[in-house]
């Protein structure tokens, strides 16, 4: 869109230049050296004569020229007649001289030019308002991303801990396994420890009875 190029931005070519009814295609480029102009829509560099400005505007940037027709006072010019620059005696470089040096006289902007001057900047602000509502919207596009993300990193946060918490259980469930059957290991060493003492005292207890009996 073209909201971006202001009134303070869209300066026409020079001030000598502007002819009234060409003021608002002069608003759309700026001078590049004293035989050309720079697009200020696309940086294409061009020739200063109004018909390929307006060609220009209509070839490369179609929805703006379609806006400014709907605002002239007068019709455009026909872009493929014999009007052309190619075969009007009254080339490019001669309608731009014809117009640096009626520019210098050039007489106040009518009634017409006023309001489609107005009309322009009316555009303009209405497509600058236009994108500063895509501005917010993608402001808050990118809010509602990084809540997501915010919320998918706490999840992800969240089911790590229950994993290390679960993890944790497990391991201290399996170290008072172990510990158990450490305990109950020594308790059967014990135990077995025990029984052979007993066996070894009921094997001497047996012998020491035979050896009364025989004395």
């Amino acid at each position: 869109g073209w909201a971006r190029y202001t009134e303070s931005k869209c300066q026409p070519v020079s001030t000598a230049m502007v002819r009234a009814r060409s003021s608002v295609v002069w608003s759309f480029f700026e001078n590049n050296d004293s035989r050309s102009v720079r697009c200020l829509l696309c940086k294409l560099v061009e020739s200063g004569g109004v018909s390929n400005l307006r060609r220009h505007l209509s070839s490369k940037h179609p929805k703006v020229y379609s806006e400014l027709l709907s605002t002239q006072q007068y019709p455009p010019t026909p872009l493929n007649s014999s009007q052309d620059s190619n075969t009007n005696p009254e080339s490019d470089e001669a309608l731009w001289g014809t117009e640096q040096s009626d520019a210098q006289g050039a007489l106040k902007m009518s009634e017409g030019e006023k309001r489609t001057l107005k009309r322009e900047r009316e555009l303009i602000e209405a497509l600058r308002r236009t994108q500063k509502e895509e501005a917010r919207t993608l402001e808050h596009q990118r809010e509602l991303l990084e809540k997501l993300r915010a919320a998918s990193a706490r999840e992800a946060a969240a089911e790590r801990e229950q994993i290390e918490s679960l993890r944790k259980a497990q391991q201290e469930e399996a170290n008072d396994l172990s510990r158990q059957r450490e305990e109950l290991q020594k308790e059967k060493e014990e135990l077995q420890k025990k029984w052979e003492e007993l066996q070894q005292e009921r094997e001497e207890l047996l012998l020491f009875s035979r050896e009364q009996q025989v004395s």
